[in-house]
């Protein structure tokens, strides 16, 4: 997880993938204005970094000034596009978390365990969540 404190140090840094391959690097970084915490960052790709992606922060990590994220370049690359502007929409942010969540699974970070259902992005009562998937009623 990023620190809050880290953010104006990683403006510009290289975003890598697991495997340390350069992704790109950051652009702007979003944080949420309830917690204080960032949780998106876009990542220029391309010749002068043109082309500009989103990427959820919550399973990146900051390594010798640089940005790991949990992600292949052709994943980010693939994500839903929106503009990078002052805020993130709601709809935007359902998007993105709707692609980079389904995808979550495929690429755990080391020593974590995949989830095991799938993630609705809005709030709910945990005592009422179900999964359908293993649900025998």
């Amino acid at each position: 997880m990023i620190a809050a404190q880290n953010v104006a140090s990683l403006l510009g840094a290289v975003v890598v993938d697991p495997d340390g391959e350069r992704i790109g690097t950051v652009g702007l970084i979003y944080v949420d204005p309830t917690s204080g915490l960032p949780n998106w960052a876009t990542v220029k790709i391309g010749l002068l970094g043109r082309a500009e992606f989103f990427v959820p922060l919550e399973r990146a990590d900051e390594l010798g000034g640089q940005m790991r994220v949990p992600f292949t370049k052709e994943i980010v690359k693939d994500a839903p596009a929106v503009t990078p502007d002052s805020s993130i929409g709601q709809d935007e942010q359902v998007s993105l978390y709707a692609y980079y969540r389904g995808l979550t699974r495929l690429v755990p970070v080391d020593g974590e365990v995949p989830r095991t259902r799938d993630i609705d992005p809005t709030p709910q009562d945990p005592s009422t969540v179900v999964d359908k998937r293993t649900s025998t009623s």
